[in-house]
């Protein structure tokens, strides 16, 4: 029986037979033969990869190195490999396909030990090696991908295609087949290619395909987040108990970049006692008094801080998988939770990775069992040390602090628990996305893991680390976090205003965000907030309340995801110096005045604007007191406009419109004679005209 007929057969691809070990080794010369050609030897690789791959239509390119092992290990493509009509890699191992690669129509990717008949998958002969597809791969129609695939982020995939699981939201396909959401834009063509050898004629082509298919009545299984023109029906999916806002989620952007979040520190919130006593009390249901305020406050994801059973504080962790006992039980978060999706409003956790509490059951173990404790090597210990608490050993603490006791991310069984207790959260609750505490310290490959593996288990699952300084891209990048906390930002803001000194700000979202190539963080949307958990409230540092809504022009206004500290939206106050208990503070009922209206109009505009969702930053005017920057996506233009003076000032400068419309008070600005902006005051500027 030959291989083909033995696949056919439903029988399991031997890579050891002797024909199939010739194979491999012809194929191999091929290919040593391939990556030796001259870049002008078109016709010799060409020869070459007809002879390497399975099939091969016509216009076939691909850029040396080509790296692949039919027969025992994989197949590897590595970045910018473009291949045309007709392309078929089969292989008993893994296939993985590198970011930045365009495939034709109808490519096949498949792996030879997997079964093509149904029946002896069913009696337990299942894949069991990926097939990786990186990030902005762009797989032409009919394509047939399986059976166990792993898809990067802003990945196009044709009409008529097949894949199977594991299809992230802001893929640009969804089924089986697939149907395309949108027809291949100008965008891809910018971010994806710009190789003169690509046939964009053809990808024209194929984009009257994508639009026929985009037509298709089919079911989804995942939100159409591509359209920039969302139709009614799914604005209403999207939004309909979160009032009347039209989202502006499109062109492969994941929703975290126009979303709006709110922090809630649930302990104090919820007036849970600081020591943990034990007794139990369903104090976290109080969150549901806050569900129509969120809607009203134009409010789309919750990010609460640490919930689970715990020391004191919450960041000292006892039990990963049990919501701590002063705030309630896990019936009454998954109560809160689905109380939040319905309304249209995501949740995220905070992940305390890097420490657990000293009543951790692993440590309490070693308290107990010492060297024999089979949880030693979780943590960093010397058994001939001692530490504060007297115990008869050493342990590292978090910075010096030994009521948290470290963590060891580089012991297996540590990340297995963890990693399991976030599936956990996924699978029980339904969480949407991660706060990871003190990120900038936790071992990179572990993030490495968590990113990897939350990416499976949700498509669409958001990653924000803690970093307070530093090159915020250690952590912020395609392998670990999506986003970060922009700390700098922050301090940024009040101090600039305190200080009357607005180039302050400016020129940190210049270094940031500016135009040009040196600028730190561009292509990232960072967590913009002025006050959280850790920090004394907006209202207690800004000398002038006055400016209270400038600080959150600021916050919605620049570049980044707008995050608003509970309480703070009315401007509760709270001094870091009094202890942190003081910025937690109990509040069972929201409240509700002129600066709510201003922060909810904010975030009705971050919300519907590309401009302030995806825009670009460009400072158009600056003086100590006065600012104009703009914020640019596509045709969608805002000017963000700032006055610290106690009277009107007048700004002169080239506006590139006649007149704009303030998205927060929906009055209109003419610039005829320069625009005058009122005193202690931040104007939304949506140019219109």
């Amino acid at each position: 029986m030959t291989n083909q007929e033995a696949m056919e057969a439903g029988l399991i691809y031997d890579p050891g037979e002797a024909d199939i070990m010739d194979t491999q080794l012809m194929a191999m010369e091929k290919l040593y033969d391939f990556n030796q050609t001259r870049p002008g030897e078109l016709s010799k690789r060409n020869v070459l990869l007809h002879d390497m791959l399975a099939e091969c239509g016509d216009g076939c390119y691909v850029e040396p190195p080509l790296y692949a092992n039919w027969g025992g290990s994989h197949v590897h493509f590595g970045e910018k490999v473009y291949a045309n009509f007709g392309l078929t890699l089969v292989d008993d191992g893994r296939i993985y396909v590198g970011d930045r690669v365009l495939f034709g129509p109808h490519v096949t990717l498949a792996t030879a030990s997997h079964p093509i008949w149904p029946t002896p998958r069913d009696e337990g002969w299942q894949f069991n090696k990926e097939i990786h597809i990186g990030n902005n791969v762009w797989i032409g129609a009919g394509a047939v991908v399986c059976p166990g695939v792993c898809i990067g982020d802003n990945t196009v995939i044709g009409a008529g295609s097949i894949v199977t699981k594991d299809i992230p939201a802001n893929v640009v396909a969804v089924g089986n087949p697939c149907r395309v959401l949108r027809p291949i834009s100008e965008h891809d063509r910018e971010y994806f290619y710009k190789d003169e050898k690509i046939d964009w004629q053809l990808i024209k082509a194929l984009q009257g395909t994508a639009e026929e298919a985009e037509e298709e009545p089919e079911a989804t299984d995942i939100p159409a987040k591509a359209e920039s023109e969302c139709d009614e029906e799914n604005v209403a999916k999207e939004v309909s108990v979160a009032g009347c806002v039209k989202d502006v989620v499109c062109d492969g952007h994941p929703w975290w970049e126009s979303a709006v979040f709110y922090q809630m520190y649930p302990l104090g919130m919820c007036g849970a006692p600081f020591e943990n006593d034990g007794k139990q009390e369903s104090r976290i249901l109080k969150v549901l008094n806050y569900v129509d305020h969120l809607k009203k406050m134009k409010v789309n994801a919750v990010y609460f801080s640490p919930l689970f059973e715990s020391d004191t504080h919450g960041y000292n962790t006892r039990d990963y998988r049990k919501i701590d006992t002063r705030l309630g039980t896990n019936e009454d978060f998954i109560q809160v939770v689905d109380a939040l999706h319905k309304a249209g409003i995501r949740v995220i956790l905070d992940g305390v990775f890097n420490h657990v509490g000293r009543g951790f059951f692993g440590f309490v173990d070693v308290l107990k069992h010492r060297e024999n404790s089979s949880y030693r090597d979780w943590f960093h210990i010397d058994f001939n040390g001692n530490n504060g608490y007297q115990d008869g050993l050493w342990y590292e603490g978090w910075e010096g602090n030994y009521d948290l006791v470290k963590l060891s991310l580089q012991n297996p069984a540590v990340c297995d628990y963890l990693m399991e207790s976030v599936k956990y959260w996924i699978d029980t609750f339904g969480i949407d996305g991660l706060r990871l505490d003190v990120a900038y310290m936790v071992d990179r490959e572990f993030l490495k893991r968590l990113r990897r593996e939350t990416s499976a288990w949700k498509e669409d699952f958001f990653l924000a680390g803690e970093m307070i300084g530093g090159d915020y891209r250690e952590i912020m990048n395609d392998a670990m976090c999506h986003s970060v906390t922009n700390y700098e930002c922050r301090k940024g803001i009040f101090s600039a205003i305190n200080s009357n000194n607005l180039f302050e700000i400016v020129h940190s979202l210049l270094r940031q965000f500016g135009t040009d190539a040196w600028c730190l963080y561009r292509d990232y949307h960072l967590i913009s907030f002025v006050d959280n958990h850790d920090v004394s409230r907006i209202a207690t540092v800004l000398e002038d309340k006055r400016n209270l809504p400038i600080a959150y022009g600021f916050v919605f206004g620049q570049p980044g995801i707008p995050m608003v500290y509970y309480g703070s939206e009315w401007g509760v106050e709270g001094d870091k110096a009094n202890g942190d208990p003081s910025l937690r503070i109990p509040i069972d009922h929201p409240q509700w005045n002129e600066l709510t209206d201003v922060i909810a109009a904010m975030a009705k505009a971050h919300r519907e604007s590309p401009a302030l969702s995806y825009g670009d930053f460009k400072s158009l005017f600056l003086e100590n007191r006065h600012c104009l920057f703009q914020r640019q996506f596509e045709n969608d233009r805002v000017l963000v406009a700032v006055n610290l003076e106690d009277g009107d000032y007048t700004i002169h400068t080239e506006f590139g419109a006649g007149r704009g419309r303030d998205l927060i008070t929906d009055q209109w600005y003419d610039f005829g004679g320069g625009l005058c902006i009122p005193g202690h005051s931040v104007l939304f500027l949506h140019i219109e005209d």
